[in-house]
Formats: structure tokens, C-alpha cells, sequence
């Protein structure tokens, strides 16, 4: 998602395997990441360059910083949005994988955050799954997707 900082400069704020931001423009910032209002971590990031942490489940807030002075705040709220839980499991050949704990955390999640998750697990075409199952040919605007492992 391209968030614009000011006129001659913009992010792009990825949010896949690396909660990640990429910087457009002529102005190096201080970037601070936050999920669910908890400190990530901050770096310096230079024009053209990316900085990134390890995804969590979420809703995100990047700060970005000129000095002492903050400029820019980039929201991921995941209310009322589509989120992408890709599921692994430790599965012993021929046997099916528990997708109870999977249900579960579906649920919580759903309720935690007011968003809509569509999973995804191998072989999910074969299941009953109660949630959404991401299919071949779906459109789907994910402002988050997450791999979890079960």
C-alpha cells in the first residue's frame, strides 16, 4: 500500500511474511514500527531502501520521523478488512491435519479484530472448513496475510 509522507515523498507499506517499508522520494526517516500499540523496533531508512520486522497478527502503526519531529502515520487497522491465514501443520504421513486449533484461532481472531479471514492450508479444498477458503480465481484486497503454524 503506497502511503504518501508529503509531496516529494511516499512509503510503500507491505505486510506479508515482513511487516516492510520501502521509502520514495529524496528524505531519509526515522521509521518506528508498532503492532497493537506494542514497540516493534525503529530504523533509520534512506530513499530507495526497505527496512522491515517480523510480521505479527495485528493492526500495524508505522511512524515515520524527521528528526525529532513526526511527519507521517501509517495505519493498518484490520477492522472491516480481508486478511489472508495461510495454515501449516505437522502432519504425519496419512493423517489428516487437526483443523480444530486452526478453527479456533480463526474464530478468536475474527472477534478480536473485526475482520474477515480467509485461509488457506494445503489440500483446504477438501475440507469442511466453517470460514472462508481462499479458491483459485477469488478477489480478494488483503491488507494482511499471515502464516501460521498449527
Amino acid at each position: 500500500m503506497i502511503y504518501t509522507i508529503n509531496d516529494n515523498n511516499s512509503a510503500n507499506c507491505v505486510f506479508g511474511p515482513m511487516a516492510k517499508v520501502s521509502l520514495i522520494g529524496d528524505t531519509p526517516y526515522t521509521v518506528k514500527w508498532f503492532c497493537d500499540d506494542k514497540y516493534i523496533g525503529e530504523m533509520d531508512i534512506h530513499p530507495f531502501s526497505w527496512g522491515a520486522y517480523p510480521n505479527e497478527f495485528g493492526n500495524w502503526r508505522i511512524e515515520f520521523w524527521n528528526g525529532h519531529e513526526m511527519v507521517g502515520v501509517f495505519n493498518n487497522d484490520l477492522k472491516n478488512s480481508e486478511v489472508l491465514l495461510i495454515a501449516t501443520f505437522d502432519n504425519k504421513l496419512g493423517k489428516v491435519p487437526d483443523i480444530v486449533k486452526l478453527e479456533n484461532k480463526v474464530s478468536t481472531l475474527r472477534q478480536k479484530y473485526g475482520c474477515e479471514i480467509i485461509t488457506y492450508f494445503d489440500k483446504s479444498e477438501l475440507f469442511d472448513f466453517p470460514y472462508p477458503v481462499l479458491r483459485m480465481n477469488s478477489n480478494h484486497d488483503f491488507k494482511l496475510y499471515h502464516v501460521e503454524h498449527f
